[in-house]
């Protein structure tokens, strides 16, 4: 564990220290806290420029991370960004950007709230990199056609001086500004890189160039004492012209492509260093050395071992010669860069794409974990619900032992006596209007809405001053005040609540009230009153409230249910009334959890995680959803829900619709379909480069080393197309009402794009046209009861 978190949890006195995690999924370490200053421990953000692959990660955060008073480190080459938790007694950032410096990069402070000094560096890198490309490409090209071109060839082939002919001596002229001009930069931070022990993709490049670069120069020198007639020496001066071209072309295209990413993205690909990239970065890391060290050992064994006479014809007088270019080619085709790029590009493009179509990731682990759900507990008042409550009924409890077994609708006489024989209806509804007014439940705006148009019917409304006012999260409030004169303690919530002093029992007429009502998949919320402290709060009134479903829900729980997942319902609301909206959406009754509190939802929520090992997500939109949203695999917020629940989750979707719940997972699917197939291409092209190389020297073509650096920058190139092909990512159909359905032509290649990680059986999902088809079979059922039909009695 690193020493940030032992120090937090060893000092527990600390005012402010919450807790200290350190989660597996992102490798990453959390600590919640609002003291940090109390151990010294400050943390800054830091732009790197110059970072090529994952070796350059690996440099940084291996020189720094063992240093006494770094806590933490964690560097990301997509976004070329680090944050480092340091020790203020002992570190500065002065001294953090130094120590970076003296391997080669340039880092430079991001403030908070100057990140566009950071656009405008970025901006310039571009331009400075566009530049290189530029001159390299004006040195390349003369020297490619010197060597390619027949008639350039021959007029090429004058010889101006014993040994040296004027081509040679042309390619000899285009390459040294190629070589330490253009490639000054390299030569900069791979002297830096080596002085501290580390080793670079650009320590492969300029190694594989200056090999070629003086073994060509003292060959050509060599060259002018040779007295054999028409001699003319095995020269490689293309390598270094081709190789730096190829490099700066691919590093010109990879941060033009970063330039055009918004801040937002960036910082969402730092949190894309999922345990898998971060295992590729340091495998990139040591791998660079060790792979020079052993090419060097076999090429070496084998210029020693071989004949001359199993040379190709073009190579039989320099054995040394071909080594060297097969050495060459051989650590230029395996570099590993392209293993540090797969998932950051990526999950920034997805990032993109969905927030396109409504869907806000917060951060790369969600789009991981959606990967592994199995399991989705969705929120019923708001979430499957519209979530606009109207108040359907009233129901009184009768007064001096009478039974009133009659429902009330809006046309209600006032003027009559609650249970207690004292208290009017209109003081009740004046006290429980102003009390609901205080709670931002959707149930309690819809209640203090339907009061005061009772009230302002009745053309007066009681005074009512509000002394206290309490909120008990998942069961109701209770408030106490004056009204008429008179002081009393109201409750309003579910009948556990108002009833807890009472052993839960309720008048006949509000049981059957209840019975009635949640029959029809309504709400009952109920009041009760007390005079004094130490009398028993007494139920006098039963609220009906109705909220439809959101006509997208059932073919939302439907799709999921055909992709496998297993949809369960949890809602603070009666059983009768969460079996009743069940019903009407598709989820089984089994799969149905009524009078649930907020802590009752995150506990077995982390119970199902520990029990199954799958993934659980949940779905909710008020803040009383935080605890289990914060609790499950992946929170996912409407963006209707408080700024208290929207922080707990992972994804917020824009729309409120649960249709998009589909898409989400759909799309992050999709990026690790991309994300498995990326180091693939790059696999393929590294064994299929190596294979050619082999091919080309004993073919004698004189271009091995050049295909070299045109195969890697392939890879890189084929790495970056794959996760741009996240740009074409569409929703699929069935995260779609019937009418929002695109033309068969406009959406199946698509999805058919996409489809491979849909069937893949480590998800067990069904793939996007099958889920359509049965879609297509569902048509909408009508609700039991139609609420507008219902009057009041």
């Amino acid at each position: 564990m690193p020493k940030i978190l032992k120090e937090i949890r060893n000092r527990t006195d600390l005012p402010g220290v919450e807790d200290a995690t350190e989660p597996l999924m992102t490798e990453t370490n959390k600590a919640e806290f609002s003291a940090l200053d109390a151990l010294g421990v400050e943390k800054c953000e830091l732009s790197i420029e110059g970072m090529t692959c994952g070796s350059s990660v690996e440099a940084i955060e291996g020189m720094l991370r063992p240093q006494a008073g770094i806590h933490s480190i964690e560097v990301t080459l997509s976004a070329e960004r680090g944050v480092v938790e340091y020790d203020s007694k002992t570190w500065s950032v002065d001294k953090i950007i130094a120590e970076i410096s003296d391997i080669g990069f340039n880092a430079t402070l991001i403030p908070p709230s100057r990140k566009d000094i950071e656009s405008l560096t970025r901006t310039n890198e571009i331009m400075a990199l566009r530049s290189q490309l530029m001159w390299s490409l004006l040195f390349a090209l003369p020297v490619f056609f010197l060597i390619t071109v027949p008639e350039i060839n021959l007029f090429g082939g004058i010889q101006i001086y014993n040994g040296v002919y004027l081509s040679d001596f042309l390619i000899m002229v285009l390459t040294t500004p190629a070589q330490f001009w253009v490639g000054a930069k390299l030569y900069q931070n791979v002297f830096k890189s080596l002085r501290h022990g580390t080793a670079t993709m650009d320590t492969l490049v300029m190694l594989g160039t200056s090999s070629a670069y003086f073994y060509s120069l003292i060959s050509l020198m060599s060259a002018l004492f040779n007295t054999t007639r028409d001699f003319r020496p095995m020269l490689s001066f293309d390598t270094s012209a081709m190789l730096i071209m190829f490099v700066s072309l691919v590093r010109y295209l990879e941060k033009n492509a970063k330039g055009k990413t918004s801040a937002g993205f960036i910082e969402l690909a730092e949190d894309a260093q999922i345990s898998k990239q971060t295992f590729a970065d340091k495998v990139a890391g040591c791998f660079l050395p060790t792979l020079g060290f052993i090419t060097f050992i076999v090429w070496v064994t084998i210029s020693s071992n071989t004949s001359g006479e199993s040379l190709p014809e073009m190579s039989r007088s320099s054995k040394f010669m071909v080594n060297l270019r097969m050495y060459i080619s051989f650590i230029v085709l395996a570099c590993p860069c392209t293993l540090g790029l797969s998932s950051p590009s990526a999950i920034m493009i997805a990032a993109g794409m969905g927030a396109k179509n409504g869907i806000l990731v917060k951060n790369g682990r969600a789009l991981e974990a959606s990967t592994s759900i199995k399991r989705i507990v969705i929120d019923k008042t708001g979430t499957v619900t519209v979530g606009k409550f109207s108040v359907f009924g009233l129901c009184w409890a009768p007064a001096d032992g009478t039974e009133n077994t009659e429902s009330c609708g809006g046309d209600l006489d006032l003027g009559g006596l609650c249970a207690d024989g004292v208290t009017t209806f209109k003081s009740i509804v004046a006290m429980v209007s102003a009390t609901e007014a205080r709670s931002g439940h959707p149930l309690a705006k819809a209640i203090a809405v339907y009061g005061k148009d009772l009230l302002k019917a009745e053309g007066s409304e009681p005074n009512v001053t509000i002394e206290s006012f309490e909120s008990v999260t998942g069961a109701g409030v209770k408030a106490l005040l004056t009204c008429a004169g008179q002081k009393c303690t109201l409750l309003v919530g579910n009948v556990g609540f108002v009833t807890a002093s009472n052993n839960g029992s309720l008048c006949p007429s509000l049981s059957a009230f209840e019975a009635q009502e949640t029959e029809l998949g309504r709400t009952v919320i109920y009041v009760a009153i007390q005079k004094n402290v130490s009398a028993q709060p007494l139920p006098i009134l039963s609220i009906s409230l109705a909220d439809l479903p959101k006509p997208s829900s059932k073919y939302a729980i439907r799709t999921l249910q055909n992709m496998g997942i297993d949809v369960h319902m949890m809602t603070g609301d009666s059983k009768g009334t969460a079996i009743a909206i069940a019903k009407q959406v598709g989820i089984r009754p089994e799969n149905v959890w009524s009078a649930m509190t907020p802590k009752r939802k995150a506990t077995m929520i982390t119970e199902w995680i520990e029990k199954y090992g799958d993934g659980v997500a949940m779905v909710g939109d008020g803040i009383n959803d935080s605890p289990a949203l914060a609790a499950a695999t992946v929170g996912i917020a409407l963006s209707s829900s408080p700024s208290a629940a929207i922080e707990s989750a992972d994804v917020v979707l824009t729309r409120s619709n649960l249709l998009d719940v589909v898409a989400a997972l759909h799309l992050s699917c999709s990026v690790f379909v991309v994300i498995k197939r990326s180091p693939l291409w790059a696999e393929k092209y590294n064994v299929l480069g190596i294979t050619l190389a082999m091919l080309f020297l004993r073919l004698g073509p004189d271009m091995y080393t050049t295909m070299a650096g045109a195969v890697i920058t392939s890879s890189g190139m084929s790495v970056a197309m794959s996760s741009l092909m996240l740009k074409f990512w569409r929703r699929p159909a069935v995260s779609l009402m019937p009418d929002e359905l695109p033309l068969d032509s406009e959406a199946d290649w698509t999805e058919r794009l996409f489809d491979e990680g849909l069937s893949d059986n480590d998800y067990a999902w069904i793939s996007v046209q099958e889920a359509s088809k049965r879609q297509a079979e569902y048509e909408d059922s009508q609700l039991p009861v139609e609420m507008s039909d219902i009057s009041a009695v």
